[in-house]
């Protein structure tokens, strides 16, 4: 099912004009299981890197990628920025390794701030442990949030 949302997406992508790019595309969704384990984590890159082979790299303006981690509402609100901002980063190295320059990606690092799903303090939820991928043109950039360093 992802991999025909991606694909639609891409599709997506490439029949924007530039004006209406930032405002049409939605993110990609890169999902980890949990905490950092190195299956999760090798699945994670696959997905990111098949997004990148497949992704907007066809289209004529200078992207902007924002990479936002998240997390669910296990553990506390500190370990948990701290390890969406882990996640974000996983996702940067396989983008910069898949030839996006680094300076094109901004990171940020939500925590559990912002779920896809509302769940109880302690409830762990897949579809929250997350990196979100949003393409921009890189005039359109939005104002940085959520900065993980």
């Amino acid at each position: 099912m992802m991999s025909k949302v991606r694909h639609l997406f891409f599709l997506l992508v490439a029949t924007l004009p530039a004006t209406a790019f930032a405002l049409s595309v939605p993110p990609v969704f890169v999902y980890f299981g949990i905490g950092n384990s190195a299956p999760e984590i090798d699945h994670a890159i696959r997905s990111v890197r098949r997004a990148m082979r497949d992704g907007p790299r066809h289209i004529r303006v200078p992207l902007r990628y924002v990479v936002a981690g998240h997390t669910d509402r296990a553990g506390t609100g500190e370990a948990n920025v701290q390890l969406s901002c882990a996640r974000a980063k996983a996702v940067r190295d396989v983008m910069v390794a898949e030839g996006v320059p680094p300076e094109h990606i901004e990171l940020q690092a939500f925590g559990e701030t912002r779920p896809s799903v509302d769940t109880d303090d302690g409830v762990t939820e897949p579809m929250n442990r997350r990196v979100e991928i949003t393409y921009f043109p890189r005039r359109d950039s939005p104002q940085p949030r959520g900065r993980c360093f």
